[in-house]
């Protein structure tokens, strides 16, 4: 029932969410599985008091563990193309 009550409540978030694209362009975020350049991982990230997690690849080669620290430049079809923090922060 609360599961019910939950995606009720939250029905079209993620569609608000996905809209607002260019607010979420350089926020931080978590890697929470993996991201390989073979593989789409997963990260997490906060917005508006909530957490969100969404397919994510990286912009190289380099394998993005859990728990690394990334930057979203974009987020296309559903998918967050990310970078390291540490390049990132390099560039500034």
């Amino acid at each position: 029932m609360i599961t019910l009550l939950a995606q009720w409540a939250l029905r079209g978030a993620s569609a608000h969410l996905l809209s607002d694209e260019h607010e979420i362009q350089g926020q931080l975020a978590v890697v929470t599985r993996e991201i390989s350049a073979s593989a789409s991982g997963e990260i997490a990230y906060q917005h508006l008091g909530t957490e969100i997690k969404v397919l994510a690849r990286g912009l190289n080669a380099k394998l993005l563990p859990i728990g690394a620290e990334v930057v979203i430049d974009r987020i296309e079809d559903g998918v967050a193309f990310v970078e390291e923090w540490a390049v990132v922060e390099q560039r500034l």
